[in-house]
């Protein structure tokens, strides 16, 4: 194995590499596996793996059921939540974090566009837009990922022309203001999967500020992903994200339920 304790350089995703990060601060080693993408952090005689978006806070079996969908569908179905494929016109697309304790963030996903210039090409535009991403303190603002072929991409813009980035997001934090009706739909989600620290998950909704606004649960998702970044509130009480996910980790009764591969 190979120690390394250079956080940056550890390709793990965001929320995964956050979590890390608190346990490095609090002493940890982290190792990775020669030749693999498994990171193995090791902290007071136990040890946690790492892998793309799985984490430790998500016992085994039940990282295997979410990467499953259909799954996760027929168990939220009999828990009589409705589930939907897409967002229809006049609804809004969410991610809902929230821990088996009932602290929650949510974050509304708004499209992405961008505005030609008549002379850069879409790629040049969104390595410009990139720049300022990356360069920002706002840890909701997150870099875009092309999917278009190369032949799209080197396609000169219109002046004024929108486009439209696919498959990426801007994300702003609704906590506040998410109505309670749509609290109580979160806290039946994690019910449904009992032994789970926490779950994250995209609804569709009409109106998150209304009472018992129609709806549907459109993924279930195994990481938390930006939603980590986000303060979780309940009632009065704020926590930060991450460090309720370590807690629970290191908790005595956490560290039993979680399968280590070796």
């Amino acid at each position: 194995m190979e120690k390394n304790q250079e956080i940056y350089i550890i390709d793990l995703p965001a929320a995964s590499k956050k979590i890390v990060l608190e346990l490095l601060k609090m002493g940890a080693t982290c190792l990775k596996v020669a030749g693999t993408d498994f990171y193995t952090i090791s902290f007071k005689n136990k040890s946690y793996n790492f892998y793309r978006d799985f984490t430790p806070s998500i016992p085994y079996m039940w990282g295997i059921v979410l990467s499953r969908k259909h799954f996760w569908i027929e168990m939220l179905k009999s828990a009589k939540i409705r589930v939907g494929r897409k967002v229809q016109k006049d609804h809004k697309k969410l991610r809902i974090f929230i821990t088996k304790n009932y602290y929650y963030n949510s974050l509304l996903l708004e499209n992405i566009y961008l505005e030609g210039d008549g002379y850069s090409s879409i790629a040049e535009i969104v390595a410009s837009e990139n720049l300022k991403r990356i360069n920002s303190n706002d840890p909701l603002l997150v870099p875009l990922r092309i999917y278009s072929k190369r032949n799209k991409l080197n396609r000169i813009t219109k002046k004024g022309e929108r486009i439209l980035i696919s498959d990426n997001y801007n994300y702003g934090n609704i906590t506040r203001v998410l109505d309670n009706s749509v609290v109580k739909i979160a806290e039946r989600v994690i019910d449904t999967f009992p032994g789970l620290d926490y779950i994250c998950f995209e609804i569709f909704i009409k109106d998150y500020e209304m009472s018992n606004s129609p709806y549907s649960i459109g993924n279930i998702l195994i990481s938390p992903g930006v939603n980590m970044f986000a303060e979780l509130v309940r009632n009065k009480q704020r926590m930060i994200a991450s460090e309720l996910i370590v807690k629970n980790m290191l908790s005595k009764n956490a560290l039993g339920k979680y399968i280590q591969l070796r």
